[in-house]
């Protein structure tokens, strides 16, 4: 897989400098093999498949197609196998209230303004001036 790769990228001028996972990839497959698929980040995964991709790859070239499957297998087992992240929700200070489609507009075309904005009296929730 490391020889096939690193004929794709001897084929493209400058391939090496612009794709520079790519780069790294053929390095880590000649000094560890598919076991590096296992020690590079989710995003660095992602970036080499998406830079594998952007290649004229040859169709014949059995390796290579092996080497693209093992990637986006190894992305795929790995994105699963994170946590998704928890929102960070700190509602102590959450007030909630309703105000009218008038009061949301003036709020929400004043979000260029640096002053802050003011409710009408009649749009202002009950216990603050959000």
């Amino acid at each position: 897989m490391a020889d096939s790769l690193s004929a794709l990228l001897d084929r493209v001028r400058g391939s090496r400098d612009v794709l520079p996972h790519l780069a790294a990839l053929e390095t880590a497959l000649r000094q560890r093999g598919l076991a590096s698929l296992d020690e590079a980040p989710v995003q660095g995964l992602s970036k080499i498949c998406s830079q594998l991709a952007s290649l004229p790859m040859p169709a014949d070239d059995r390796p290579l197609q092996n080497l693209q499957l093992a990637l986006l297998d190894a992305l795929d087992r790995r994105s699963r196998s994170r946590p998704a992240p928890m929102p960070y929700v700190d509602d102590s200070n959450l007030e909630v209230a309703e105000i009218s489609h008038s009061a949301f507009m003036a709020i929400f075309n004043s979000q260029q303004d640096t002053e802050p904005m003011h409710l009408p009296a009649g749009d202002r929730p009950p216990g603050g001036s959000r």
